[in-house]
């Protein structure tokens, strides 16, 4: 008997997961089945290229430190986006090591069984946790991050932190090792923002649940965390001061990707800002969308629902963690409207908040709010034996809508009062198409509210069941997958050069060129035919520019440093090839005439439009000839800069005292991921220059004995050689990693210590 008893809630636990995993997963199979990739933008130009790199790794049981494809090369673990060590991701390299969508899909379903727990964890029914979940884990900004995949791990885990925090009103120490575990969670998700607000609103939610002591133990918790996370916490930290993000950010950067005040009826119904089926430019976003560089939203879409909102403001009311959550929520959508209410000014004035970009990241905690009070509101529906005002707002809120739109006089008068007339008639047809996609699914929700003939639970169900129709065909508005049949990549591996391979550059690709009106009018298959970063790593070839949020500073002020020669300068960094689509634009065809002067055309593809030079370069391995020295970073590079001009090819170092120099020949040279050997000789004490990023944490060794690496250029790695033939090995040993691996096992020593004292006061002798 006991040991059924026992059995029982890991059965049902089981059941529950995979009652969720099949609700998320069902709206997601038509694209899967037609092989289409659920994300796009960032997930397919940074994240599924990165990802062999990281599955390979842990399948591995090691680390994936260091990329050496882009930029001359750049550590990949410190950055933290990608979520190395996130348990989604580690599950998911066993599991479905070759499947970006089965990560994808791997986070969705986290982010369902957390909203569920949470609810739970608050009292709510089944059917209410049920809608919490689905409204959450499907919600239109939810699902967008498909996108973007650090940002979808975050909002996966999310739930997880609060539930684990709120759980730490009960007493022990099993809740504070949960809690411990669930922060860490979140830091390995590399989403710091929404570790952030996680953290605090957990907090905040132990507390009303428990008291000081009850935020005593979530405090101690979250210290257990960050000690679990900190082999990732530890070196994205040390990274981050080495980047562009230490800089800080300008006003602009703030108010990029807000949350428009105009898109709030998007929360309602889906599309304003995009479609269906939406176009590389997006015209009302353009319109509306506020300060921002590009012409596509953060998020595809924000939608949640019309009976979802009324439900929320249902519960909003119904206690005292409910009234909180509504206060959270309110400051939520004030922060995400960014400079719209003077938000981001106020928030500039903290001291880690104002390095945080795109206000409307927000949405994410925000939306997981009114689930949450949906949940509560629904119970509330339920629970009384009053008629309820929710049906009769939701028909009127319909009926007004429809007015609004239809013929849409009244909305076009608005836009025309705020001077945006022209667009008026494709913002009407994007709410149209939402609005008539919805209005079923709101009318039978309102329906089943409205009756009093069925029992409790059924109705409850039934509402559940209708929230997540309605999130199931929202979700075109949220995932666009890149068209299918584009030729990709694959094609450079008919590039030929000596080792360790080609090294490319795409001068058209129009990132760090001024903006100019067909600054996107690049297709995605051209893009990805281009080999932008990190498109180049899967095949195996270098690209000399790349992409990240955390460009290294050294990287950065060389990048800006070679002005409008970039292109002519960078064969001194071992480019190989340059790699264009056709000009088009002023700006484009003068960078494109630089960079392939001298060249040759060797191959083409996508038809023709896109076609790869061979360049004169300097070799990735070479002796200096002659060398010179500064002793900081910045006399480095105007040292620089003066031999540039100059058109010699003397390598500058950043050191007290200047190198010598001697003739030699490199006689091979092997890289790997995170170390390279390259064998040569020298007729003397000589300089060997290798073309990959000087980086702290990379050691050398020639012939077994260590020797230092000097900064060579301002950005690549300079090593002194003596006389004779040698073997200098390189490896990347950053020390902040052997740091962080310590405090994570002082988190597990203490996670253990805690189950253990928890374990004997429950079962004392």
């Amino acid at each position: 008997m006991r040991t059924g008893a026992s059995i029982r809630p890991a059965i049902r636990a089981l059941a529950v997961a995979g009652f969720l995993a099949l609700a998320v997963s069902l709206p997601l199979l038509p694209w899967i089945h037609d092989g289409a990739l659920l994300g796009a933008r960032d997930t397919v130009r940074l994240y599924a290229p990165l990802r062999p790199l990281v599955v390979e790794s842990i399948r591995s049981f090691s680390l994936p430190l260091w990329n050496p494809f882009e930029g001359t090369g750049h550590p990949l673990l410190a950055e933290g986006i990608h979520g190395v060590l996130h348990p989604v991701s580690v599950v998911a390299a066993w599991l479905a090591p070759s499947s970006m969508n089965g990560l994808l899909v791997g986070y969705l379903v986290a982010a369902a069984l957390g909203a569920w727990l949470l609810a739970r964890s608050l009292g709510r029914s089944p059917a209410a946790a049920f809608l919490a979940a689905v409204a959450y884990a499907l919600s239109g900004f939810v699902a967008s991050m498909t996108d973007n995949l650090v940002f979808l791990a975050g909002s996966a885990t999310l739930p997880w932190v609060l539930a684990a925090l709120r759980a730490c009103r009960l007493p022990g120490g099993a809740p504070v090792a949960a809690a411990g575990a669930a922060v860490a969670a979140a830091l390995l998700a590399g989403d710091a923002q929404s570790s952030g607000v996680g953290v605090l609103v957990g907090l905040a939610l132990a507390a009303e649940g428990g008291g000081r002591r009850a935020l005593l133990r979530a405090g101690l918790g979250v210290g257990l965390g960050a000690l679990l996370g900190a082999v990732q916490l530890v070196p994205a930290l040390v990274h981050v001061q080495r980047t562009v993000r230490k800089l800080g950010l300008d006003e602009a950067s703030r108010a990029q990707w807000a949350l428009s005040a105009w898109r709030l009826p998007e929360f309602a119904i889906p599309g304003l800002f995009g479609s269906r089926t939406p176009a590389v430019a997006f015209p009302v976003f353009r319109a509306l969308g506020g300060p921002t560089e590009y012409t596509i939203p953060f998020a595809a879409s924000v939608h949640v629902g019309l009976v979802t909102l009324l439900l929320a403001l249902r519960g909003i009311r119904a206690d005292r963690t409910s009234r909180l959550l509504g206060v959270i929520a309110l400051l939520l959508l004030w922060l995400a409207l960014g400079p719209a209410l003077s938000a981001s000014q106020a928030s500039a004035l903290l001291p880690v908040w104002g390095k945080f970009r795109y206000a409307e990241k927000l949405v994410g905690p925000l939306t997981l709010c009114l689930a949450l009070l949906a949940a509560r509101g629904l119970d509330r529906e339920l629970g009384t034996g009053r008629r309820s005002w929710v049906p009769a707002a939701v028909a009127a809120m319909l009926a007004l809508t429809a007015l609004l739109l239809w013929p849409g006089a009244v909305a076009g008068w608005v836009l025309g009062l705020a001077g945006h007339e022209e667009i008026a008639p494709a913002a009407l047809d994007a709410l149209r198409e939402g609005f008539w996609i919805g209005l079923p699914f709101h009318a039978a929700a309102a329906a089943v509210l409205a009756t009093t003939r069925l029992p409790t639970v059924p109705r409850g169900w039934l509402v559940a069941g209708i929230t997540w129709g309605l999130a199931a065909v929202s979700l075109p508005w949220a995932i666009h997958p890149p068209p299918a049949g584009c030729e990709g990549p694959g094609w450079l591996a008919r590039l030929r050069s000596d080792p360790p391979g080609p090294r490319i550059g795409t001068p058209t690709m129009r990132e760090y060129l001024p903006a100019h009106p067909d600054a996107w009018r690049l297709t995605w298959c051209e893009y990805s035919t281009l080999a932008i970063p990190a498109l180049n790593a899967p095949v195996g070839v270098d690209q000399l520019d790349l992409y990240t949020g955390l460009d290294p500073i050294r990287f950065a002020r060389v990048w800006n440093a070679l002005g409008e020669e970039r292109w002519r300068h960078l064969r001194r960094f071992g480019l190989t090839h340059v790699v264009a689509a056709p000009p088009s634009g002023a700006a484009d065809a003068k960078a494109l005439s630089i960079a392939i002067d001298g060249g040759t055309p060797v191959t083409t593809a996508a038809g023709g439009r896109v076609t790869a030079w061979a360049v004169p370069h300097r070799a990735w391995a070479l002796f200096a000839r002659s060398a010179s020295s500064a002793s900081t970073p910045q006399p480095t590079l105007e040292r620089l800069q003066a031999i540039l001009a100059a058109g010699s090819d003397e390598v500058v170092i950043q050191a007290d005292a200047t190198p010598a120099t001697a003739p030699g020949e490199v006689l091979s040279v092997r890289r790997g991921r995170e170390e390279l050997t390259v064998e040569a000789r020298a007729a003397g004490p000589a300089l060997l220059v290798v073309n990959d990023a000087w980086w702290p944490g990379w050691v050398a060794r020639v012939d077994g004995s260590p020797v230092p690496i000097l900064p060579a250029d301002v950005l690549v790695r300079g090593v002194p050689f003596p006389a004779g033939r040698h073997v200098v090995e390189m490896s990347y040993q950053p020390p902040e990693v052997r740091w962080g691996l310590a405090l994570s096992a002082a988190g597990l020593v203490g996670v253990a210590v805690l189950l253990v004292l928890g374990r004997r006061r429950a079962y004392p002798k």
